[in-house]
């Protein structure tokens, strides 16, 4: 018996014991890496890839870009409805040929297996199309912005020589943008005093493509950023503020300035917005200060 343990049931516990550990250390790494819905694609077809983050850790900010090879496929578009960051430092876009930036953050942190955000493109010659993750920076959500630790994956696609039947990787959005609430505020720290409405939503499909804004029952709308300084600082005319999201689906938002005429800090969504705002400028300014500007 005592054989018999040596010679088959020792060497398996040791094989187990080993087999688990690297299971359990591979499960309980942070990881940044693709998905993508298939191995090939035939020429001129759009296809989805996803960028995806597995942590353990409690994450609040990712940077970093996407590479490509240019000669063989067309960037298309930038997908971000779903996607686990709050606000955009700079939204996922071509900073050149072969290269998409992008820098978040969702303040309060995230953890588990999420999606950042998605990319569409378009094949246009045969081969084997690699993407791979470059200049990332993954920071901990502990208020001091440590770097984490993490795997990268790299993935493969074919092209075939195949032409593709004009197939296009279409996005179905009938929704509208979130319902929000806008809100007024003035505090020294903004625009010097002087009144301005803050607003934020999320568009679950598409992603929200942008805001505008009009001050009045009549006139035109105008493109805004939250937090926007009022025109009328009389806070006597009613406020449209409009939700666009990617497909052009509009929600329009009627707000009485009068209603909402109070200091920031005694309006929790307001106060989040701001903090939401600084906490941006910070990532940006101190914990990354090698932006795009200067890394390349």
């Amino acid at each position: 018996m005592k054989n018999i343990f040596k010679i088959i049931l020792f060497p398996t516990f040791i094989l187990s014991f080993f087999v688990f550990s690297f299971i359990f250390v591979q499960a309980s790494s942070d990881e940044i890496y693709f998905s993508l819905d298939k191995k090939s694609v035939d020429l001129n077809e759009e296809f989805l890839l996803n960028i995806e983050i597995n942590s353990v850790s409690s994450i609040n900010a990712v940077e970093g870009r996407v590479k490509f090879n240019d000669a063989l496929l067309e960037f298309k578009d930038v997908r971000e409805g779903g996607g686990v960051i709050s606000f955009w430092v700079e939204k996922p876009h071509l900073e050149k040929e072969g290269s998409v930036f992008f820098s978040g953050i969702t303040p309060l942190g995230f953890s588990g297996q999420n999606s950042v955000f998605s990319l569409v493109f378009k094949s246009e010659k045969s081969g084997q199309a690699v993407f791979s993750l470059a200049d990332i920076k993954i920071l901990r959500n502990d208020g001091k912005g440590t770097k984490i630790d993490f795997t990268q994956k790299d993935a493969n696609l074919f092209i075939s020589t195949k032409s593709s039947v004009n197939h296009k990787e279409e996005l179905l959005d009938q929704e509208l943008p979130e319902d929000f609430t806008p809100v007024i505020g003035n505090d020294e720290a903004l625009f010097g005093g002087q009144n301005f409405v803050a607003f934020s939503t999320v568009d679950k499909i598409s992603g929200v493509d942008h805001y505008e804004v009009r001050e009045g029952r009549s006139g035109e709308f105008k493109n805004a950023v939250s937090p926007y300084l009022l025109q009328n600082q009389n806070l006597n005319k009613i406020i449209y503020i409009k939700a666009v999201d990617k497909k052009g689906n509009e929600r329009i938002i009627v707000f009485d300035p009068q209603e909402g005429n109070r200091k920031w800090y005694n309006n929790v969504l307001l106060f989040a917005i701001i903090i939401v705002l600084f906490s941006i400028f910070y990532f940006h300014k101190k914990l990354w200060p090698r932006s795009r500007r200067f890394v390349k």
